[in-house]
């Protein structure tokens, strides 16, 4: 399993692999995925974060970025040929402390991931780093079946709404079909519209079958103040709630064991 991972360089252990795939489109995965990239990169973690997208994803947007070797480099390669060695070339490092692997940024770039080539990035990515961060696409594919089934924990990112907590139990069903242990899934609920009905936390949980992980508030304008700055929101507005409660995420999400949040 992926999991258990490589020898690390210099006799450390492989890292940590955490997967986050959304309910659907929309939800804020990455942003859900880089600000706990950022938290744990802040504590002096090594860090990878890995955009495993077949085409544009929103790092390079968040962090204001054009980069020059991305996700499309190492696909025109076999599985076999990609290595840590090929995976850091391809690595931005980010003024946040993490390294970086941008999906391809024109349509010209897509191409398809295949499933030996997704399993040795992220071996590659769990030799160099102490934890590997991986953002998915929220359709259903073999990259995100690949990444999730030798995750070490998996986090599926609702927003707090009835639309979005129904698509979410179906990922759920289709994500415990993927994950050999039931324990290693865990939710987070975004509010995006503190106006909006909402359900409470005990029917969302027994609505996704999974535990909460973490809950993150209404943070609109937060959110679009560090876009403008290219600064995850973890890190600008720490002592915000909604910046306080990535924190407290990416702490759950660095134990071997994911702890539920009280409801």
């Amino acid at each position: 399993s992926l999991g258990a991972g490589p020898p690390g360089y210099a006799g450390a252990p492989p890292g940590r692999v955490l997967s986050f795939i959304g309910a659907k489109g929309g939800v804020g995965v990455t942003t859900v995925a880089l600000n706990v990239a950022a938290v744990l990169a802040r504590q002096g973690k090594r860090v990878i974060a890995l955009e495993l997208r077949p085409c544009f994803g929103a790092f390079a947007f968040q962090f204001h970025l054009t980069p020059t070797g991305t996700l499309r480099d190492l696909l025109g390669q076999e599985a076999g040929e990609i290595g840590a060695k090929a995976l850091h070339q391809r690595l931005v490092n980010l003024q946040c402390g993490i390294k970086a692997l941008f999906s391809a940024q024109t349509a010209a770039g897509f191409m398809e991931i295949q499933t030996p080539q997704a399993e040795a990035i992220i071996r590659a990515a769990a030799q160099m780093a102490e934890y590997v961060i991986i953002d998915l696409p929220s359709l259903p594919c073999s990259t995100s079946q690949t990444a999730v089934a030798g995750c070490h924990a998996t986090v599926l990112v609702v927003e707090r709404d009835f639309g979005s907590v129904a698509a979410g139990s179906s990922m759920v069903e289709l994500l415990k079909a993927w994950i050999a242990d039931k324990n290693a899934l865990g939710a987070v609920l975004i509010t995006k519209d503190p106006l909006a009905a909402f359900l409470a936390l005990p029917d969302v949980r027994a609505e996704l079958g999974c535990p909460i992980v973490g809950v993150i508030p209404p943070a609109a304008d937060l959110c679009a103040a560090s876009y403008r700055r290219g600064v995850p929101l973890a890190l600008s507005d720490p002592e915000s709630l909604a910046g306080a409660s990535l924190i407290a995420l990416a702490n759950t999400l660095a134990e071997p064991v994911l702890v539920s949040v009280s409801v």
